[in-house]
């Protein structure tokens, strides 16, 4: 069985695949509420800068 390489670039700074840093895509399936939007977008914008 062979193996190839697939990268997919999203955006204009984040490329995705093999030999890349793991990315994750998560988020609420469903918005229930703007609080609730809110309070995710929060939670995301702490740990983005804390990771860099």
């Amino acid at each position: 069985m062979s193996s190839t390489d697939h990268l997919a670039k999203v955006g204009n700074s984040v490329v995705v695949g093999e030999g890349k840093p793991l990315t994750l895509i998560a988020g609420p399936c469903v918005i229930e509420s703007t609080e609730l939007v809110m309070q995710v977008a929060e939670t995301v914008s702490e740990i983005c800068s804390r990771l860099g």
